[in-house]
């Protein structure tokens, strides 16, 4: 199993909270908000 790594910035929170649901809707696990 292969482990990549994606780090983001983002500026709104109501950007950041739609990313989130989106991401985790694909089963990608999330480490840090």
């Amino acid at each position: 199993m292969s482990n990549k790594v994606i780090h983001a910035i983002y500026d709104d929170d109501d950007v950041l909270l739609h990313a989130v649901k989106d991401v985790k809707a694909a089963n990608h696990h999330i480490e840090e908000v």
